[in-house]
């Protein structure tokens, strides 16, 4: 049988010739009763508590699996952008090595072409030297003639071979230009 505060409070003892003052046992069996009456109480508040905290417990629990699996998305997460930015890099790297190959190839064309037109250059150069050359020997050879065969004033046989000195290089120049 289960003792209820309420059960102690009515509880009656027969009494006999020695017996308990009866008072006394009721008086005691109310403040016992008070006090099981007090119990009760505090144990169904504690279990109240008790379940609050079980079901915190519980969230809680809840709550760890899930930052756990975020903590874990995340990290998948982190290893996905880590993985595409690494390939982004190594495009980068890539499309600049390339460009600087072009680059490279580039000016390497460039100074070939350089390098030729400065061999044209110096080709043209002697040419031109050259054919200076023939054509003041040629002036040379007609004034050397000229004065041989013909003995002016030497203002005006210089004036004459100026003017023929000066055709002479027209000639040339237009045979030049004409090739």
């Amino acid at each position: 049988m289960k003792v209820s505060p309420a059960n102690i409070k009515e509880q009656r003892f027969k009494s006999k010739v020695l017996g308990f003052d009866k008072e006394e046992v009721t008086t005691f069996l109310d403040i016992v009763a008070d006090d099981v009456e007090g119990l009760i109480s505090e144990n169904r508040d504690l279990n109240e508590e008790l379940k609050k905290k079980e079901n915190e417990i519980k969230e809680l629990k809840e709550n760890k699996e899930k930052f756990e699996k975020l903590i874990d998305t995340v990290e998948r997460f982190k290893s996905t952008i880590i993985g595409i930015a690494e390939k982004e890099a190594q495009t980068l790297v890539g499309d600049a090595e390339l460009k600087a190959k072009e680059i490279l190839r580039g000016a390497d064309i460039e100074g070939e072409r350089i390098k030729k037109d400065i061999d044209k250059l110096r080709e043209e150069k002697s040419r031109f030297a050259i054919n200076l050359r023939l054509t003041v020997e040629s002036f040379l050879n007609i004034l050397d003639t000229e004065i041989g065969e013909n003995k002016e004033s030497p203002v005006t046989s210089k004036w004459k071979d100026g003017e023929k000195v000066a055709v002479e290089f027209d000639n040339i120049f237009n045979e030049e230009k004409e090739e």
